[in-house]
């Protein structure tokens, strides 16, 4: 088992340029699993090319697999982290797993244990519940208190792949088959956070899965919304479209560097538009100001899918020149929904 560990040294996406393709130890009914494990880089096996199907898998190598299915997110959360595993190849999925409330919070991990059926059915569902997704875990039922082998686990992997398969396109294909599904929507009232800079501060949205760099240039402005997930924008479209907490105007003098203060959104009717896209849609979305967001990435929870949201044209329609992504589980509180 230690062995198998030591070449864990990053995560399980770590492998060599050319991916062995495992064939299954004892039955061949794992060979499939395997193969899409491997070529898919979500699991390895050790120094000697070896997947040890047979050998029974540990919480933390569990975890990292799913980190990894999940696009290893920062959910941004400050919540107390385990003594006993900083610089450990595993720190970031047992964070993460923490944080999204799939295993509990403690100050000591119980590192090299074993997993049996019925430990991985207990993370798969706290699991299904942060995604807001549906999975089939009998399989680990009828393992019960047995311990889960690779074989195993890269079987209910890669039925899970097929469960979760997204289709995949650009979002300006996505909106031109579904033209008549745009609804008219406009921003409640609610409080988040924004800083400027004095230094460059680069982060990732986890939502949407976009890097960004704030310059100190008194224009650059950190948005940290209401699920902990961040963003860049312009201060002239922050002032025109939030308060003080207070409900008193907005000015630049109001912000204060690499500090968040709290500003409040002004609500608006029927200034937006909003198209719904369910969770088994993945589009990507070209902004107007350049980056490249994404619908319903299996990073985060969704609840039912993300809205696409442009502003209301002049003329009464949805002004497509410039189109961005709300994540499902914002939209109701940041957006009106209509009631029909």
């Amino acid at each position: 088992m230690k062995k198998f560990l030591a070449v864990l040294t990053a995560s399980i996406l770590t492998v060599s340029s050319a991916t062995a393709v495992f064939a299954a130890d004892n039955a061949t009914d794992y060979t499939e699993a395997l193969t899409y494990v491997t070529e898919n880089k979500i699991m390895v096996g050790d120094d000697k090319g070896e997947f040890n199907g047979d050998a029974e898998i540990t919480l933390e190598q569990v975890l990292q697999v799913l980190y990894t299915l999940c696009e290893k997110p920062n959910l941004g959360k400050d919540t107390a982290k385990f003594e006993n595993i900083d610089g450990t190849w595993f720190e970031a999925a047992v964070d993460w797993a923490q944080e999204a409330g799939i295993i509990e919070n403690g100050t000591v991990f119980n590192t090299g244990s074993l997993v049996t059926g019925n430990d991985a059915k207990a993370v798969f569902e706290k699991y299904k519940e942060y995604l807001h997704i549906k999975l089939d875990t009998e399989k680990l039922t009828a393992i019960g208190d047995k311990a889960l082998t690779r074989n195993d686990f890269a079987t209910v992997i890669f039925n899970y792949s097929k469960e979760t398969k997204q289709i995949e396109m650009n979002a300006k294909d996505y909106i031109a088959a579904n033209s008549d599904k745009w609804f008219l929507t406009g921003k409640t009232e609610y409080t988040v956070q924004a800083m400027t800079v004095s230094k460059d501060y680069s982060f990732t949205n986890f939502l949407e899965g976009t890097d960004y760099t704030a310059t100190d240039n008194g224009e650059s402005v950190v948005l940290k919304g209401i699920s902990g997930e961040m963003w860049m924008t312009k201060m002239s479209k922050v002032i025109a479209t939030y308060t003080k907490e207070d409900g008193s105007p907005l000015t630049a003098d109001d912000f204060v560097k690499d500090t968040f203060i709290n500003i409040k959104a002004i609500p608006s009717a029927n200034t937006n538009f909003a198209m719904f896209v369910p969770t088994e849609y993945k589009l990507t979305v070209e902004t107007a100001w350049g980056d490249i967001l994404y619908t319903n990435r299996l990073a985060v929870p969704h609840f039912y899918g993300d809205y696409l949201v442009c502003r209301a044209g002049e003329d009464g329609t949805p002004d497509l020149s410039d189109v961005w992504v709300v994540n499902g589980l914002s939209f109701n509180t940041t957006y009106n929904v209509p009631q029909n």
